[in-house]
């Protein structure tokens, strides 16, 4: 009996992540530093409103 759920695998292809709300002061830095802990990073954007 394991843990893992149906349909995901370490050898997972990357994937995509749209987050929305972010705080106006949100940086590349701050994403990077959290999002690292579950894996490499590919590509990092932060789209502003002006």
């Amino acid at each position: 009996m394991g843990s893992k759920q149906p349909g995901f695998d370490d050898d997972a292809s990357p994937g995509f992540i749209l987050i929305g709300g972010l705080a106006k002061d949100t940086t590349i830095g701050t994403l990077v530093n959290y999002f690292t802990k579950y894996g490499d990073l590919m590509d990092l954007v932060i789209m502003k409103d002006r």
